[in-house]
């Protein structure tokens, strides 16, 4: 097996994937730009290579990218530079491309699809996202469907929901389990009679490395790859937990 490689890492989604990479013995890459948050996440683990990025500057995401067969791309932005996605993500393929990586995982959101018209929300449904964030991950995932479909490498997309979970804070749900844990009552943002899917964070990192060896599957056995949401991986793997809650479970 080739060398993994996360591009921002340090988040929780992050550890999540080094931690199932750390179960396989398999060494890995993390990328991420600040060197002291990387040190705290990984720095423990012997298996992991601690790298830091400018992921603006072309020969600096080369760099990173040099040696690695799986690229997994995690890179966040400010929340008010949304028009970052699209543009980070070429800057990334185009060294992907480059350096001869075989593949690419987007860990991506669900905000694409924009207001749901069906009652449950797959793949096949239609993205036609209706705020700039949606559209902004939409352009950040056409970028990478463009390469992928032009045979320059294997690309996916796994749509996550909201996260719950070890080192996630800032998660809709923690007040609430911080709330049942001290036996108080918690704040939602609402409604909260309106189901809303979680995943639970440690549950992810294997589900990623399903779904990028199901992308190194598929070509061995001379099938063409495709864009993957998660039902592909969690077919060969146990299923996310998801957490739905209404008013009678808070």
């Amino acid at each position: 097996m080739g060398k993994t490689a996360l591009f921002g890492a340090a988040g929780a989604i992050g550890k999540s994937i080094g931690s199932a990479l750390r179960l396989q013995g398999n060494p890995y890459r993390v990328v991420g730009r600040n060197q002291q948050q990387l040190e705290k996440s990984f720095g423990s683990d012997p298996l992991a290579e601690i790298v830091t990025w400018n992921p603006e500057d072309p020969a600096s995401v080369r760099s990173v990218a040099r040696g690695v067969e799986t690229l997994i791309y995690l890179v966040g932005v400010p929340y008010d530079q949304f028009q970052l996605h699209p543009i980070l993500i070429r800057k990334t393929l185009d060294a992907a491309v480059a350096e001869g990586v075989k593949r690419l995982v987007l860990i991506g959101t669900v905000y694409p699809y924009g207001r749901p018209t069906t009652p449950l929300v797959t793949e096949a449904h239609p993205r036609n996202p209706h705020t700039f964030k949606g559209q902004m991950r939409k352009a950040q995932e056409d970028t990478l469907l463009k390469v992928h479909n032009e045979g320059k490498i294997q690309g996916t997309i796994l749509r996550l929901p909201d996260f719950y979970g070890p080192d996630v804070d800032a998660s809709f749900l923690h007040l609430v389990f911080k709330a049942a844990a001290g036996g108080g009552t918690a704040d939602m943002v609402g409604p909260i009679d309106l189901p809303h899917e979680f995943v639970y964070v440690p549950d992810v990192g294997p589900v990623v490395l399903a779904l990028a060896g199901n992308l190194r599957r598929m070509v061995a056995g001379g099938t063409s790859p495709v864009s993957a949401p998660s039902r592909s991986a969690k077919s060969r793997t146990k299923p996310l937990r998801c957490l739905a809650v209404s008013r009678n479970s808070v």
